[in-house]
């Protein structure tokens, strides 16, 4: 078999022929399928196109489960490289996908064949998938091999700053774009728009200005440009143009949820909180059930002493994501807010369950149990942090007071001295000291 295979990537067809045929009749489903891919592909190499489907089709029956068959098959036709294989190779790639819809590399290769028919947006959504799952060397594989067969297709170098940017090589990210950019004689928006990703991840904040608005005047409605621009003016602190912007954005696409909740949590900077309210109410009736905005109108709620609605509105989240850490954690601080102890407690507990890394949760509750007087609770809640961080001064202060709650000077009074390394300016040590010494009550 890999004799055979070698015989057909040299060109020797005459001579894989018969070893191929002989190969595909004998041995196991999975030798013989792959046998009937190779003769396919030989035969496709030779002009013999019903031959090579036959081929194909046959291999398929022979391992109906097998991806690597299907991904085999497809990159024989794409390797022809004709309209006509090309649509077969996406054919192929999609009924595999069916078959198996969390494998990567599918769908980056998938997109890469979409690409080249020149279907760029389905390419780049397809290709985008296989990036979030994770899968770059089979990314950049197939980006490398679209630039190797048209280097000066701006789509292919677009497609390799993807892969790049996804695996955190900004550089060569940086550099994919820009030349995707002169191919295109400085018009290229999404490269631009991504490029302004890139700059504001590195907090260039003023150049990822820049190229956002690059992106915006070669196409002035271009929304998510828009709507990432403001979130950099936010970031640069220059919110009163983000404001400017946002307000632009949900005027001109009053269904665009993403712009109501960027608008709502700007006016929520802004301490413009009845206005804040307002608009991530709207995401929320352009998109219901909108986790993000429900969240922020949550918080805001919270914080302008709204307990008993920001609680409605947290188990509204819950109720559609159980799991959602977050909206149990601050669905616990409203809880305490208003007063309800007990539920707050275990609301905390259930974020602490889903999470057991989510350490606010387990400090809110420590702390909860401490001015609760529940003592020996908090001790083991401050311990579990202080294993888990021994540089942790302010949960190493708290122990302290909860020792000193229960009686146990000498742990207060250690808890104290290692506190006051860890922060010798903290004025509220000299208290810790005193109440170590105090008797229990």
């Amino acid at each position: 078999l890999a004799f055979g295979r070698f015989l057909r990537e040299e060109n020797r067809s005459k001579e894989a022929t018969p070893l191929l045929e002989e190969i595909s009749n004998t041995g196991s489903n999975k030798d013989r399928a792959t046998a009937l891919v190779e003769l396919g592909r030989v035969y496709l190499e030779d002009g013999k196109f019903a031959d090579a489907d036959n081929a194909f089709t046959l291999a398929i029956g022979r391992a109906p489960a097998s991806v690597t068959i299907r991904i085999s098959i497809a990159r024989g036709y794409i390797d022809l490289g004709t309209d006509e294989a090309l649509a077969k190779a996406t054919d192929v790639l999609q009924r595999a996908i069916r078959l198996a819809p969390a494998a990567a590399q599918l769908q980056s290769l998938l997109g890469a064949t979409l690409v080249r028919r020149g279907d760029v947006g389905a390419g780049r959504a397809a290709f985008q998938k296989g990036l979030n799952s994770g899968d770059y060397v089979a990314a950049r594989s197939h980006a490398a091999a679209l630039l190797t067969a048209d280097p000066t297709n701006s789509e292919f170098h677009f497609l390799m700053g993807l892969v790049e940017a996804r695996d955190g090589q900004t550089g060569n990210a940086r550099e994919a774009y820009l030349k995707a950019i002169e191919l295109e004689d400085g018009l290229y928006p999404e490269a631009h728009m991504n490029l302004g990703k890139l700059e504001r991840q590195a907090k260039d904040y003023e150049q990822s200005i820049a190229y956002y608005r690059l992106a915006l005047d070669a196409r002035p409605n271009y929304r998510e440009a828009t709507n990432n621009l403001a979130l950099t003016l936010l970031a640069a602190k220059r919110s009163d143009e983000a404001l400017t912007e946002l307000q632009y954005l949900v005027a001109s696409f009053p269904d665009y949820a993403e712009a109501w909740l960027n608008l709502g949590r700007t006016l929520s900077s802004l301490e413009r909180n009845d206005d804040a309210i307002a608009a991530l109410q709207q995401a929320i009736a352009v998109r219901p059930g909108y986790p993000a905005a429900l969240l922020n109108l949550a918080t805001i709620l919270r914080k302008s002493a709204r307990p008993e609605e920001a609680v409605a509105v947290y188990d509204t989240i819950i109720a559609s994501q159980p799991r959602y850490v977050s909206a149990w954690y601050n669905r616990g601080i409203a809880l305490d807010d208003s007063g309800q102890v007990d539920a707050a407690r275990a609301s905390y507990e259930k974020a602490f369950e889903l999470d057991v890394g989510h350490l606010l949760s387990l400090k809110r509750l420590a702390r909860l149990e401490l001015r609760e007087e529940r003592f020996k609770r908090s001790e083991e809640l401050y311990t579990e942090l202080l294993d888990r961080d021994a540089g942790d001064a302010k949960s190493r202060r708290l122990r302290g007071e909860t020792r000193a709650g229960l009686g146990d000077s000498a742990g207060c009074l250690q808890d104290a001295s290692l506190a006051k390394k860890q922060e010798p300016n903290n004025s509220n040590l000299q208290r810790l000291f005193e109440i170590c010494n105090e008797p229990r009550k």
